[in-house]
């Protein structure tokens, strides 16, 4: 044999076992991630009715784990038909089936996080709906990119061991540029900076000195730390009870938001292949960019019902406080139909005479 063609074989097998060990440690991380936060996710958002927020929670928690699995799938040995299946002769999956569904999995997986950050610069920019519009579209661009080429030139491909079932790739060059590039995501993302960062300015200017840590420090904690250590005493050292609603919303979003404003690492989809020169590093940031998103939206619920507990003790000794606002609450009059999901707790009536 040519050593040409024996160099080739060996680069094709090592770059399919280094997709196989990738994959499995993706599922690993996702595994892991989901069994840390277990039992907050049982106590904040299993017991609630269903809402806009636990379903976008659900969405960006559980739908990274289909698509490795999927990948598994594939490599096995499999027909131009149907994936022979061990425990029975006539079950198994169509080869196109199994990478038609893998790729609406990828691609769905980015639908999740678009919608929280055009939900969280609606919140920020006083529930502009022009500021919505704009990150929303600007965001999804480049999902319905990739949906078309998915569609009409990524084609299914059965080829001989250690292959399988692979997909090949005969998009334009012009129509991959617009996915490569990412422009719209970057101008997106400078949507949601510039509204974050005028938010806090606005809340730094009506505050004063009454703040004991600037709102920057508490990003860069939340950013380093990636969750807070004791969520209740962080909303209550940093979300004084102000009577004015959107102050309170915009000191809220801002301080316990775990990831920079833009909340995407990376929205182009990772199509691990076995040709050429192959980065695994966009598949793992994906991955990262779902649990960041799935851990800001726990510490969220963690802190609006911290904050509803004690407001509720503090509206029975007579306190007086304000319960803080949660993400959901802003944004419940949106596209997306989001809702509270700690209800309002009303002042007591004063007793005559008191």
């Amino acid at each position: 044999m040519d050593p040409a063609q024996v160099s080739e074989i060996i680069a094709i097998y090592q770059s399919t076992q280094s997709t196989t060990f990738c994959v499995a440690a993706l599922i690993a991380l996702a595994v892991y991630s989901w069994f840390i936060n277990l039992n907050d996710e049982l106590s904040l958002f299993w017991p609630c009715p269903t809402k806009g927020v636990s379903l976008l929670y659900f969405a960006i928690r559980y739908l990274p784990f289909f698509e490795p699995v999927l990948s598994m799938i594939t490599a096995y040995p499999m027909s131009d038909e149907w994936l022979a299946m061990s425990i029975h002769p006539d079950l198994g999956f169509r080869c196109d089936l199994i990478l038609r569904v893998g790729q609406v999995l990828t691609l769905a997986v980015y639908i999740a996080p678009t919608i929280f950050s055009a939900n969280r610069a609606y919140a920020l920019s006083e529930q502009t709906r022009f500021i919505y519009c704009v990150v929303l579209i600007l965001s999804l661009a480049p999902f319905f990119v990739n949906l078309i080429s998915s569609i009409v030139w990524v084609k299914s491909a059965n080829l001989p061991p250690p292959l399988f079932c692979s997909q090949e790739n005969l998009t334009p060059a012009p129509i991959s540029l617009i996915s490569e590039t990412q422009l719209s995501l970057i101008i997106a993302d400078l949507v949601v900076i510039l509204v974050t960062w005028r938010a806090t300015y606005k809340v730094i200017k009506e505050t004063g000195g009454l703040l004991k840590t600037s709102i920057t420090q508490v990003l860069l904690f939340n950013v380093l730390m990636q969750r807070p250590v004791n969520q209740s005493a962080l909303a209550a050292q940093y979300l004084p009870n102000y009577p004015d609603r959107s102050l309170r919303t915009s000191l809220h979003t801002s301080a316990l938001e775990p990831v920079r404003p833009g909340t995407r690492l990376t929205h182009i989809p990772s199509q691990i292949t076995t040709f050429g020169d192959v980065s695994y590093v966009p598949a793992f940031l994906d991955l990262l960019m779902s649990i960041l998103n799935a851990d800001f939206l726990l510490n969220l619920q963690k802190a609006a019902s911290s904050s509803s507990s004690s407001y509720a003790d503090s509206a029975q000794l007579g306190s007086g406080g304000l319960p803080s606002l949660n993400f959901a609450a802003i944004s419940q009059s949106n596209h997306a139909g989001f809702a509270a999901d700690a209800d309002d707790v009303s002042l007591p009536e004063a007793s005559p005479g008191a």
